[in-house]
């Protein structure tokens, strides 16, 4: 078992970082840092299949998992970046048992030695997903649900409205379906928020950077501008 499904299935948390910025030394220095995990966004921006390939190492060597989201729930697309050695796959638009179970197929056929130790992450981002969750959650080999609150508000009417009472009461449904099962939940973990989706029951918290990054360099930026007015 790869080292973070180890530490998540003995109820632990971790956090898996969007690099954004799509170089081995970016992974690396997130691993230095104390991350977890890291997450190849292939679905949003312009990383390349040999470009995983890159990253997975850098990941490896750095002690961190890489999990990488395709474009779209496609066989062969997922196989190729399967090969690339990549410790778990984050696929977009699971709306269906179906769609769910063809996840793990592709997952067992690609890694027949060690697809175990792949981890299986379905993005419940539709309302389609919602009402199809207890049937999602039977399925076999998915290893955690991302529930991603800012696809749910737009196919739930409230586009990027991802605090609106109706978007928070169906993350905190889905969240609860999830756990009931025993399954793990991953979600959002804002920079203001963060310790109330822990207490939610999410376990592995997504974040950017760029995000780490803007935030720190405001908190300096004021805080140079406050040592300055003394």
């Amino acid at each position: 078992m790869n080292r973070l499904m180890q530490l998540l299935n003995n109820g632990g948390h971790a956090v898996l970082v969007n690099p954004d910025f799509e170089t081995p030394t970016m992974v690396d220095f997130l691993g230095d840092l104390g991350f977890e995990s890291v997450m190849l966004d292939c679905e949003h921006g312009t990383l390349s299949v040999e470009g995983v390939m890159n990253l997975a190492r850098a990941a490896r060597a750095a002690g961190m998992s890489s999990i990488v989201r395709p474009e779209y729930m496609h066989r062969a697309l997922i196989t190729r970046y399967l090969d690339c050695r990549i410790d778990g796959i984050m696929v977009p638009l699971i709306g269906d048992a179906a769609t769910a179970r063809e996840v793990v197929d592709i997952v067992r056929y690609a890694r027949p030695d060690d697809h175990a130790d792949v981890m299986i992450i379905a993005m419940i981002e539709t309302v389609d997903a919602l009402a199809n969750l207890p049937e999602i959650l039977e399925v076999d080999g998915i290893s955690a649900f991302f529930v991603a609150r800012g696809d749910l508000s737009k196919t739930l009417g409230y586009p990027n409205q991802k605090d609106h009472p109706v978007v928070i009461a169906a993350l905190d449904d889905a969240i609860a379906k999830i756990r009931a099962a025993g399954k793990i939940v991953a979600a959002a973990g804002d920079w203001d928020s963060v310790g109330a989706t822990i207490d939610k029951g999410v376990q592995l918290l997504y974040i950017h950077a760029n995000t780490l990054l803007k935030k720190g360099a405001g908190t300096y930026r004021e805080r140079a501008r406050l040592s300055g007015s003394r």
